[in-house]
């Protein structure tokens, strides 16, 4: 039987994932950290919020700031992904 934290957590990043399609960023966002808070080890989720941080960042610099906040959030744990170490 699938972990139910886990089947959440895929739920709401294939959630999110469409809403970056339909180009509903906010919304995204909001998926993103909740399957973050679902599955705190997934590595996958953190990084490509990330990478829609950054890419809205672009257009808005606040944006900065959540990517801070975001990677001080899991970088003060110990947490180092491959792609942004």
């Amino acid at each position: 039987m699938m972990n139910r934290k886990l089947n959440y957590s895929s739920t709401f990043f294939l959630l999110a994932e469409a809403a970056v399609q339909e180009q509903l960023y906010e919304d995204a966002i909001k998926l993103y950290t909740y399957a973050d808070k679902e599955n705190p080890d997934n590595l996958f989720v953190k990084e490509t919020l990330l990478e829609l941080l950054d890419f809205l960042a672009n257009f808005d610099e606040s944006y900065f700031q959540e990517i801070i906040n975001f990677s001080d959030s899991f970088i003060d744990k110990g947490v180092i992904t491959r792609k942004y170490c």
